[in-house]
């Protein structure tokens, strides 16, 4: 069964024009590793089997029989990440840069005129169209340049979201609310951002894995949310529904995860 795996995957590198090296940096394991596999001295483990089927569009079974069948069952972890052909990546990317930024000078054509028309001055369009141009700028050049552009935009909203709170707090002539609120906020949506970022698009969890990290860290966010709010403005008592959710929804999630970890080794 050993050899039967390796000669699999030696054929399956060099029907991709990759050496042992190049297929170890993208598995982030030796290359003696890959020799180990391809000798049949050896297996990988589930997290690399996962990564293989992924990386060269064959499913688990396929691997662990060692033959790769003429249409081959997409494992679910394949089909949630390989949903559009690559060659037409590049094309959806561009179209959808160039439709956000015509939607978003459309909505602030239209916010703008209608505050004028009601108020006879801009009132609340101001903020309106700041935070389009700043979601604008964040979003559309990555996705122009095309090339690992979640991280682009993870990147851009790490470096700019509190120049961007200060200058809200400079156009509504407020103050005392950036270090106590928005800031722990701040770092923590960004760092989950950042998290979920590497559990999918680097480590390559499977779909129910990582949709049970984006509920625990959502219940996270919340929950943080209610007692940053409630200190700052000054609350002396708790919803103990809201918090009782948010645990809920945080254990909802780690229970996912656990599930997901449990048939993944099953495998």
């Amino acid at each position: 069964m050993n050899e039967n795996i390796g000669i699999l995957i030696q054929q399956l590198r060099k029907e991709n024009n990759m050496t042992q090296k190049e297929l170890a940096n993208k598995l982030h394991v030796s290359d003696k590793a890959i020799s180990k596999w391809e000798c049949g001295n050896g297996i990988p483990d589930i997290e690399n089997l996962t990564a293989l089927a992924d990386l060269f569009d064959i499913s688990i079974n396929d691997l662990l029989h060692g033959n790769k069948s003429e249409e081959p069952e997409r494992s679910l972890h394949s089909s949630f990440y390989k949903q559009v052909p690559k060659e037409y990546t590049p094309k959806i990317l561009k179209i959808a840069g160039f439709a956000l930024l015509g939607l978003s000078i459309f909505v602030s054509v239209v916010c703008l005129v209608a505050d004028y028309y009601e108020a006879g001055e801009f009132t609340w369009s101001v903020y309106a169209v700041v935070g389009i141009v700043y979601g604008c700028l964040l979003i559309v050049p990555p996705l122009l340049i095309q090339k690992n552009w979640i991280k682009l935009v993870l990147i851009n909203l790490t470096w700019s979201i509190l120049p961007f709170l200060y200058i809200i707090e400079v156009l509504t002539n407020t103050s005392g609310w950036m270090l106590p609120l928005a800031l722990p906020l701040c770092i923590l949506v960004v760092g989950s951002c950042w998290i979920i970022y590497y559990i999918i698009a680097v480590k390559k969890k499977d779909v129910y894995f990582s949709f049970g990290i984006v509920i625990m860290l959502s219940g996270i966010i919340r929950f943080a949310t209610y007692l940053l709010t409630s200190a700052y403005l000054n609350m002396q008592t708790y919803d103990i529904i809201d918090l009782i959710v948010s645990i809920g929804v945080i254990i909802i999630g780690c229970i996912v995860c656990v599930i997901s970890s449990k048939k993944a080794v099953g495998l």
